[in-house]
């Protein structure tokens, strides 16, 4: 490979001639004469120099060329201080709405200074401006979109609370993961809209321990079915509904009545088929219980 003499030359004064521009930029005014620093001002490369010193340094906010900003370091510039705007010239720059979004987070106003095509907005994209600014409800069709489940609990999360956006929503749709986290979030609020019969019993343990008012509108056979181990966990919330343990107690497994004998020995042993317990339970038992070592050592060998 040849040694190019003149090229390695050029890129050495491209680099001195970066670095004069540069120490220019951030010198001391009193100790540069102003027809000099103009005169050099025009080879200053905004990218080279600092966000701090761009956004503060009133000698060079005017005189370097916003519109030669890279891309990213112009979005954080204008997050930084959203009158950087008024020094580019818009019509040289082109933004994705994902590139915007941060800036809107920031700085809502500045959403009516963009040409947004609200047509052409993704489910997600129509989520996250509405996040930002409620208003923008009146632009964006939210009932033309097809929504995925996690998309779907996005708006459940964000908007619980606003029954203008909700409305949006096909309820009818909504599976039962979804609505467990509406009634989570929102209470009873729009109880009368939901399927409530898609509600498992896993949905139910994790409502009520955060909505024990939602007990109402449960169907508690949802957990007198199969080993009924849920319902153990339901009266670990609800210990007013120790009732249903008497009436299931064929139906509860021995590692069922383990967690209960922990909950209240009391209560439960009286319920309890002593002998469906293993080794492996009443070790558990009595580490949380030490008091029933003798009645174990009487079942188990």
């Amino acid at each position: 490979m040849s040694y190019d003499k003149n090229s390695d030359i050029q890129i050495k004064e491209e680099i001195i001639k970066k670095a004069i521009c540069h120490y220019v930029a951030l010198i001391d005014p009193k100790l540069l004469p102003e027809p000099i620093f103009n005169m050099l001002s025009k080879y200053i490369n905004p990218n080279f120099i600092d966000d701090k010193t761009l956004l503060t340094n009133e000698r060079i906010k005017g005189c370097v060329d916003w519109d030669k900003l890279d891309k990213l370091k112009l979005m954080r510039l204008i997050i930084r201080d959203k009158y950087v705007l008024e020094r580019i010239d818009l019509n040289k720059h082109t933004f994705s709405l994902k590139e915007l979004i941060p800036i809107f987070i920031v700085h809502p106003d500045l959403i009516e200074f963009f040409e947004i095509d609200y047509d052409t907005l993704t489910a997600i994209d129509a989520i996250k401006l509405l996040e930002i600014n409620k208003a923008f409800l009146e632009k964006i069709d939210l009932e033309k979109y097809t929504y995925t489940k996690n998309e779907i609990i996005k708006i459940l999360e964000s908007f619980y609370n606003s029954p203008e956006i909700l409305e949006k929503i096909n309820f009818d749709s909504l599976d039962h993961f979804a609505i467990r986290t509406l009634i989570m979030k929102s209470g009873e609020r729009y109880v009368h809209k939901l399927d409530l019969q898609k509600l498992k019993s896993l949905d139910w343990v994790d409502i009520l321990k955060k909505r024990p008012e939602m007990l109402k509108h449960c169907n508690l056979s949802v957990f007198t079915t199969g080993d009924c181990f849920l319902l153990v966990r339901l009266v670990e919330i609800l210990p007013e509904l120790d009732y249903l343990i008497e009436e299931n107690k064929d139906k509860i497994s021995a590692l069922g009545w383990e967690k209960l004998i922990i909950m209240d020995a009391e209560k439960y042993l009286k319920h309890c088929n002593i002998e469906s317990l293993s080794k492996k339970n009443w070790e558990s038992i009595i580490v949380m219980r030490p008091g029933l070592t003798n009645l174990m050592n009487r079942y188990i060998l």
